[in-house]
């Protein structure tokens, strides 16, 4: 089993009107578990929350590209955060939205999952990534050594989509996959292509492990852990070294032990 890196977190909130139908935010939004027949309803929402996000317009093709984060997200969602993950959404209660999941956080645990789960998703990733796959393996590569190598929870993927930003669901999506996190007294790590995120993520108790420039014309990614006091106190937190000294985030999209190169997901919005 491995914990497959995780593309970078939220991407940045701008200044959007509130819904009219949600006026009240957070007190209209339910958060709740995920099931598998909220898969599509959830890659729908992350793909409009990753719109005009520094890591998926570098990655992306332009062509259709909310089409590709749909589908790119449904595998994500659908083989891993469901199944092998903690994945948890934010419904709209406000009348007449018919509970729509308007965000969505996928968390996935130091037990990972199976090569072969990765390896089965390459094919379809590969295919929505078209001529940028390329520079899918350039990121891998950069990255790879980085990935943290002891026990930790990772914040996979969080975004809320645009109408409902600005209302405090951000920090109520993570709430439960941090609670996780804790409860396994594992550090939760994260990385995200956003300055304005980093705040987000300081609020709530991470803090910036190091910021890596991504080659080929590539985002600034910041990598990002949160201990609770059980993490701590079981000790050896590291981050792992490559050989120019350099600390780095989990990549994006990471080749793993079977050579495949999952779209893992992206952090938040």
């Amino acid at each position: 089993m491995t914990s497959r890196p995780h593309i970078p977190a939220m991407p940045p909130v701008p200044a959007h009107e509130p819904s009219p139908t949600c006026r009240d935010g957070a007190l209209q939004h339910l958060i709740e578990r995920g099931t598998p027949s909220d898969a599509d309803a959830i890659a729908t929402a992350l793909a409009d929350a990753f719109l005009n996000y520094p890591f998926t317009d570098w990655m992306v093709p332009a062509d259709n590209r909310e089409g590709r984060l749909r589908g790119l997200f449904s595998l994500t969602v659908g083989r891993v955060g469901i199944p092998y993950g903690d994945t948890f959404v934010a419904r709209c209660a406000a009348q007449g939205r018919g509970r729509e999941i308007v965000g969505a956080v996928v968390g996935i645990p130091a037990s990972g999952v199976p090569d072969e789960v990765w390896a089965s998703m390459a094919p379809a990733e590969e295919a929505l990534l078209a001529h940028r796959a390329e520079a899918s393996a350039h990121a891998d590569q950069a990255m790879r050594r980085l990935r943290p190598t002891e026990p930790h929870y990772t914040i996979a993927t969080i975004g809320v989509a645009g109408h409902h930003r600005r209302r405090g669901l951000a920090e109520a999506l993570l709430e439960p996959v941090l609670a996780a996190a804790d409860d396994q007294a594992l550090p939760a790590y994260l990385e995200t292509s956003s300055a304005s995120n980093v705040r987000l993520y300081e609020r709530v108790g991470f803090t910036v492990l190091d910021v890596v420039d991504l080659p080929d014309g590539g985002p600034t990614v910041w990598a990002m852990a949160r201990h609770s006091d059980e993490s701590r106190s079981h000790g050896n937190w590291k981050r792992p070294k490559t050989t120019d000294g350099a600390f780095g985030t989990i990549a994006q999209l990471r080749r793993g032990a079977t050579g495949t190169t999952p779209w893992s997901a992206l952090n938040e919005r």
